[in-house]
């Protein structure tokens, strides 16, 4: 095996998991909220927020309303989900609300929070991954 394939192999993607489910419309998602900047890192500070709205203006609707003890990132509520748990901007929502839950959010280490009707699942199921790599 030839130098490239050894590296190929070591660097092999994760398989995006598939998402399931619906919205239930209770508004967790909109209100534990971590916003990464354009480096996918996670907003540590009011400064990086601040650079962050400048870069993606509608992101002003979100406002930061915790710090993580361990990691030392913000958590974000959004502004502009309304007392029934339904978004008043819905049509013109950020793509972070229009793409929620995404598969790479999953395989990157994030979590569905519980009760929100989406589950995650492999594409692909274990079993199959193994007999395809024994081969």
């Amino acid at each position: 095996m030839t130098l490239f394939k050894k590296i190929k192999l070591f660097f092999k993607p994760t398989p995006l998991p598939k998402i399931i489910g619906e919205c239930l419309r209770r508004g967790k998602c909109c209100q534990n909220i971590i916003l990464v900047d354009k480096y996918d890192k996670p907003i540590k500070t009011k400064w990086a927020f601040k650079k962050l709205v400048e870069q993606i203006p509608l992101y002003h609707i979100f406002e930061p309303h915790h710090k993580d003890s361990i990691f030392g990132y913000y958590y974000f509520k959004c502004s502009k989900l309304g007392n029934d748990n339904l978004c008043t901007i819905h049509d013109n929502r950020p793509t972070i609300c229009a793409k929620y839950p995404e598969p790479e959010m999953i395989r990157d280490g994030g979590e569905l929070l519980p009760g929100c009707g989406y589950h995650a699942v492999p594409k692909i199921e274990f079993s199959e991954i193994l007999d395809k790599e024994l081969k």
